[in-house]
């Protein structure tokens, strides 16, 4: 299954999109970003990590796609965090069931990159 997770359906609507920087080179942050993360990924339906293409979907419940990713910067790395409604049919009930989720990623998002910015630098 974790290798299907690799493609983002083609049915998904991106509900939050968030990036920041950390100066650190992208190797380190997406291994702290992979620590950090571990008990989200493990505890999810299914997940895929990709320390090639770096990056780390976290996709369970029947609505929820959860997509980071870290990108070399000439000065660091970038963290980017994309929520996707991927539900198949009544997509608007995902975003209706997911509007909690929705609401609450934007603190969700920097505290993750606020922890893995103290740990690499």
């Amino acid at each position: 299954m974790a290798e299907a997770l690799r493609d983002r359906p083609h049915v998904a609507t991106v509900l939050r999109s968030f990036s920041d920087f950390v100066s650190a080179d992208d190797d380190t942050v997406f291994a702290a970003l992979t620590k950090r993360l571990g008990a989200d990924v493990h505890a999810a339906s299914f997940s895929l990590v990709d320390p090639v293409e770096r990056l780390i979907v976290v996709q369970g419940d029947w609505w929820y796609r959860g997509e980071w990713r870290v990108t070399r910067d000439p000065a660091g790395s970038d963290i980017e965090y994309e929520i996707l409604n991927v539900a198949r049919r009544a997509r608007w009930v995902g975003k209706l069931t997911g509007r909690r989720a929705v609401r609450d990623s934007s603190g969700v998002f920097s505290a993750v990159v606020e922890s893995v910015r103290a740990e690499v630098e």
